[in-house]
């Protein structure tokens, strides 16, 4: 036999074998996309989940800082009922040194162009220095209400410091109470709040300067943190946004204004940590799509394989009708059908 023969038994099976793959296709293809589907909803389910728990971290935070905030505000309010005048100044000190070391908050009196008048930080009638950072004083006079300070270098404390200032009217002028914090005070307040593995969580004063941060705050206290945070926590009291974090990795920022101050809480989840829970499910689904597209393939070749084998064998003996000797040998030439069927 020559070899055209043999093209009458390739012909029939080339589009049966697009029939098939098209076939296998028809099977796999939809259980993959569901599947992705689902592991999409349920990645973006526990992403949400860990944007409410974060949501709900940064308020809660914000409030805690707040309550400290509306205390020493109190604090300021009781002090300011105590006569003020230069005779008084020995009996307010005797005060003021009692309230630091029972609150922690230094006490320092003084007047509205921040020349000060004598600190518990110091004895009575020790020559102090004048302070330098008055934006908080002056918006203090202005509103007549106490006000939290931005972060500044303390000249008297040696490290960074925030204040609430109260203004006081006296028949001598002029008064400003003030009530100055560390910001490693303010830090011990802060870690108390309890975050999942792998979170950050940082005050910023309105001017997006860390007051503290529990990544690093030695290295990031007084710098400002990212430009975008900044912008996007002037212009809500609470949000959240994808960006990057201080040192580079990619992070989600969740923010919250600390009520009667401009500081902003915020909650960090390092993108990493915010999808790991996702790798073991989402490599598991995927791992069983690819196993049964494995197998359908696999399945469907081997019917394929027996299909071509029942069809070759029946073309083959289809080639020839009048060789009555190979008849008469196998009989039931026809019970290829039945395997092709």
């Amino acid at each position: 036999m020559n070899d055209a023969g043999d093209s009458p038994l390739k012909t029939p099976l080339r589009p049966l074998l697009h029939l098939f793959w098209i076939f296998v296709l028809a099977i796999v293809l939809p259980g993959m996309l569901l599947g992705l589907a689902l592991a999409w909803w349920s990645a973006q389910q526990l992403v949400e989940r860990q944007e409410r728990e974060a949501v709900q971290l940064a308020s809660a935070a914000a409030q805690s800082m707040g309550s400290h905030v509306t205390t020493m505000f109190t604090a300021s309010a009781v002090l300011s009922q105590l006569p003020l005048g230069k005779d008084h100044f020995p009996e307010f000190y005797q005060v003021a040194k009692r309230f630091s070391e029972n609150q922690g908050h230094a006490v320092t009196l003084a007047d509205g162009d921040g020349n000060q008048f004598l600190s518990s930080r110091l004895p009575l009638g020790a020559t102090l220095p004048r302070r330098d950072a008055l934006d908080s004083v002056r918006k203090a006079i202005a509103s007549g209400r106490p006000h939290a300070s931005e972060l500044f270098p303390g000249k008297m404390a040696g490290n960074y410091v925030v204040t609430v200032d109260a203004p006081v009217s006296t028949t001598e002028g002029l008064r400003v109470i003030t009530l100055s914090v560390d910001a490693t005070a303010i830090a011990t307040v802060m870690s108390r709040t309890s975050l999942p593995a792998g979170w950050l969580i940082a005050l910023i004063d309105g001017h997006g300067v860390f007051i503290a941060r529990s990544k690093d705050q030695d290295q990031w206290i007084g710098k400002p943190t990212r430009p975008e945070l900044v912008e996007a926590s002037l212009r809500s009291v609470s949000g959240m946004i994808y960006n990057k974090s201080v040192e580079g990795f990619p992070i989600l920022n969740v923010f919250h204004r600390v009520p009667g101050t401009d500081w902003t809480m915020l909650i960090g989840i390092p993108q990493s940590v915010l999808y790991a829970p996702l790798m073991r499910p989402v490599g598991f689904l995927v791992g069983l799509i690819l196993l049964s597209a494995g197998l359908t393939a696999l399945l469907a070749i081997l019917l394929y394989r027996r299909l071509k084998l029942a069809t070759t064998r029946l073309l083959t003996k289809a080639r020839d009708p009048l060789r009555r000797d190979e008849v008469a040998r196998d009989w039931n030439i026809f019970a290829e059908f039945e395997a092709v069927a």
